[in-house]
């Protein structure tokens, strides 16, 4: 039982933490702008991911990608995924990047409010989770 409660309060930190750094990231004042640059990509065609539930779906295109950016003579790197094929992945984009911890960035039009989502989904399920092991 130690082991599921400490699992518990894991992902009950895990969230907290997701919900914080997507509320720093909805305040202008914290964040500044730079201009990213394209590594590399790699696109899969005819991809089945999973939808809601057991069903599957059939994605057309399907890239992973490699963005760097520069904060202060340091050069970050951020990657992802998206539904997109490579031709369709911006070369410049740009990045938002907390000032005082610029290696948490996001490319601007690639993520939407995953990580406050996440987050709220983690606390969730810790205090359920320490509800029934308790």
């Amino acid at each position: 039982m130690d082991i599921l409660r400490a699992f518990g309060w894991t992902m009950l930190i895990l969230g907290i933490y997701y919900v914080a750094m997507g509320i720093l990231f909805c305040f202008p004042k914290n964040c500044a702008r730079t201009v990213g640059r394209l590594e590399k990509t790699k696109g899969r065609k005819n991809v089945r991911i999973r939808d809601v539930g057991p069903k599957y779906r059939t994605v057309p295109h399907w890239t992973s990608f490699t963005y760097s950016y520069t904060v202060n003579g340091k050069t970050y790197k951020k990657s992802g995924s998206a539904a997109k094929s490579p031709k369709q992945l911006p070369y410049h984009p740009s990045v938002v990047y907390l000032k005082w911890m610029p290696r948490y960035a996001f490319v601007k039009g690639m993520t939407g409010f995953q990580r406050p989502v996440w987050g709220v989904v983690f606390i969730f399920e810790a205090i359920l989770f320490l509800i029934i092991t308790s």
